[in-house]
């Protein structure tokens, strides 16, 4: 793998932002590298919605193979359910996605326009030594491991961070840093199974149960397995028992039930609501959730990474022809227009979830007046306007 002609991308993470971003920087005429930890289909802690916002950047960016029929299902109505009342809102235009088999063909997508993929590596970007940074060098170096153990090394012109919210790739160094917020939920997922059975939740629905500790989504794939993801407090976490306390919120809001939860295969999240201490340095970029999340409420979590994403190219031609010191804070301009903005309005409706006497009373109000609360899930929803990048 090792070359002395470097890399013009490195992408360091396949997932949705990785891999659209690796596409559309190979359809500008870059050579890119994308670097994957995993071999094969992997799941994602995720509730597998993809909001309108979301699917109009795919479109965009010409990725509608992701969303074919046998790989996605409609999601035409959201359900919200707090103790005994119900705010329904319908003509939504998302779809529901199986994040193994949706990344999966994200990445595929992205070989066949050029890029090269790594599977099966852990990457490692290596810090500046003094004389190095007092040249401002052309080009990061990335350490690779491989499962066998034999490793490796790649230079590139830009990195492209794109591997969630750990950042592992990052773990050596220093300026990128975590923030999380003070009381910042956890998030949950389960890995979709034949096991997980119920009489309820019907397809193109993503049923929301609200609770005082927490929230979670139900919605069915297109094979009709469940897909769930939750946020909760991270009291629920100390206690344990995550299947006992799904059931529990599912009950408390008059959901069905779902049998096989003591068994399911149930994963953890870092904080969600946190970010990077910066979202670019010499030479290398943050997209995704690598470059600071917000608790989701709908389906926006894999919106704000493509919308990243789709981003990349113009700023990459510029970064890879000639590399200066105001590009790091032109990207953080960049995020801020593009991604962070949206994630403020989440930050504020997480917030109101966290406090539940007013969350109560405003859900009343929603349950009493369902146009207050549509205009919401419509402003969270709203299409993404990006550039195409010509094939």
């Amino acid at each position: 793998m090792s070359a002395p002609t470097p890399w013009n991308v490195a992408v360091i993470g396949a997932g949705p932002a990785g891999s659209v971003a690796a596409s559309q920087l190979a359809r500008a005429g870059l050579r890119v590298a994308l670097l994957e930890r995993t071999v094969g289909p992997r799941y994602k802690v995720c509730g597998g919605c993809l909001n309108e916002r979301g699917l109009s950047v795919l479109r965009h960016c010409g990725l509608d193979v992701a969303l074919r029929d046998e790989l996605s299902a409609p999601l035409r109505q959201i359900t919200f359910h707090r103790d005994a009342r119900q705010v329904t809102i319908n003509d939504q235009a998302g779809t529901i996605v199986n994040r193994a088999t949706f990344d999966a063909a994200l990445a595929v997508a992205a070989v066949q326009v050029g890029v090269e993929l790594f599977a099966g590596v852990k990457a490692t970007v290596e810090p500046l030594d003094a004389a190095s940074a007092a040249r401002e060098i052309a080009t990061r170096t990335i350490s690779l491991q491989r499962a066998d153990g034999t490793a490796d090394r790649l230079r590139a012109e830009l990195v492209v961070v794109a591997d969630g919210l750990g950042r592992p790739s990052l773990q050596r160094l220093s300026e990128f840093a975590a923030i999380a917020a003070p009381n910042s939920r956890l998030g949950l997922g389960i890995a979709p199974s034949e096991t997980l059975t119920s009489a309820g939740y019907e397809p193109a629905t993503l049923s929301m149960a609200i609770v005082d500790d927490g929230y979670l989504g139900v919605a069915r794939l297109v094979d009709r397995r469940l897909c769930i993801g939750a946020a909760f407090d991270a009291a629920v976490a100390r206690r344990g028992a995550f299947d006992r306390w799904i059931g529990e919120a599912l009950t408390r809001c008059g959901l069905p039930a779902i049998d096989g939860l003591s068994t399911a295969s149930i994963r953890g999240t870092r904080p969600l609501t946190q970010r990077p201490a910066c979202v670019a340095s010499h030479r290398i970029i943050l997209i995704g959730d690598a470059a600071g999340y917000t608790e989701p409420i709908t389906g926006e979590g894999m919106a704000w990474g493509l919308a990243a994403a789709a981003a990349v190219p113009s700023f990459a031609l510029q970064a890879c022809h000639e590399w200066h010191s105001e590009l790091p804070a032109a990207w953080e301009r960049t995020l801020r227009r593009d991604v962070h903005g949206g994630q403020f309005f989440n930050r504020i409706l997480a917030a109101a979830l966290r406090q539940p006497r007013y969350a109560r009373r405003v859900f009343a109000v929603a349950a009493a007046l369902p146009s207050f609360a549509a205009p919401i899930v419509r402003r969270l929803n709203r299409p993404q306007a990006v550039a195409r990048i010509a094939a």
